[in-house]
């Protein structure tokens, strides 16, 4: 059985998208052939109305509901896919997270972290984070080429651990440096 994660804030805004991923998940567990089982990680005031959701649709052997976890780690280490199908992401660090443990991640286009995907992996990406059946759709070829992708993520997930902390400091020095000279050059010229 194929491991799939969510790990997000589960609250009754439904941001993050569990309620999108539960509808194209309900949709995939009718089909035969669908052999993967979705864990979702995440805390929040919505965990009980979900577990709820998943017994009344008879989905409990296909979704377990983590609730607030610190195991993370080993989840992603678990994992075959993340899924972050996220309304709005300023980033996700999720998503980060899986790419570095060499997990593929689907997330909205939309997201921050989508900035960073590279050219090859844009088709892992979710354009519209409303539509359950199109989610569908990409999960399902998803598992149809599973290994492709796990290989496809390799280069993207050691570039992602290069990037160190220093790094980071470097750039924003850069780009702050950069901003403040052209502040300067335009009061200059004023």
């Amino acid at each position: 059985m194929r491991l799939v994660c969510f790990v997000g804030a589960l609250g009754h805004d439904a941001n993050k998208g569990f309620d999108v991923l539960f509808s194209a998940w309900a949709r995939l567990c009718a089909r035969r052939d669908w052999d993967a089982h979705l864990v979702a990680a995440g805390g929040g005031r919505a965990v009980d109305h979900w577990r709820r959701r998943i017994r009344a649709a008879g989905l409990e052997g296909r979704i377990t509901m983590l609730g607030f976890t610190d195991r993370v780690c080993e989840l992603l280490a678990a994992a075959d896919l993340l899924v972050s199908p996220a309304r709005y992401e300023a980033y996700g660090l999720n998503v980060h997270e899986a790419i570095c443990c060499g997990v593929p991640a689907m997330v909205t286009r939309g997201a921050g972290v989508a900035e960073r995907y590279p050219k090859d992996l844009q088709p892992l990406l979710i354009d519209d984070p409303q539509n359950a059946e199109a989610l569908a759709a990409k999960l399902l070829r998803w598992r149809m080429s599973m290994e492709y992708w796990r290989d496809k993520v390799q280069p993207f997930s050691q570039a992602l651990r290069k990037w160190t902390l220093d790094d980071m400091a470097e750039e924003i020095v850069r780009i702050c440096t950069a901003t403040s000279n052209t502040d300067l050059e335009s009061a200059q010229c004023s």
